[in-house]
């Protein structure tokens, strides 16, 4: 969690700040506090099982492998706990570009231009 707390502590000054790949509440819960008095909004990307298999293994797993990865405890609560407490449930089926467009829509993030090199895109 040192990492993450310097992580926030260097983005203090940009509008928001993103970050990838929560998997469990009490991770979102520690983030919200780190952030305070900043929101915290978890986006889910509401993604069928099948699709998320089929993408694993367009990435080179095999069916197993993909199977045991969904099976992961590091996984279990995407499905279940973090869907619920989801503020953006997105359409995960949708295409990267799509998706983004929807997030900055939902956020508000400012859309007349894209971040320079070395700038980060936050999250509100």
């Amino acid at each position: 969690m040192d990492l993450v707390q310097k992580t926030i502590a260097d983005q203090r000054d940009r509008t928001f700040l993103i970050i990838d790949g929560i998997r469990h509440v009490q991770v979102a819960d520690a983030l919200r506090n780190a952030l305070a008095p900043c929101p915290l909004y978890l986006v889910y990307l509401d993604t069928p099982r099948t699709l998320i298999i089929e993408r694993l293994m367009a990435d080179g797993a095999t069916r197993t492998s993909a199977d045991r990865t969904l099976s992961d405890p590091t996984e279990v609560q995407i499905d279940g706990p973090l869907r619920r407490v989801g503020a953006v449930r997105l359409d995960g089926t949708q295409n990267v570009e799509t998706l983004v467009r929807e997030v900055i829509s939902e956020m508000g993030m400012p859309t007349t231009s894209e971040p320079t090199s070395g700038q980060t895109k936050p999250s509100p």
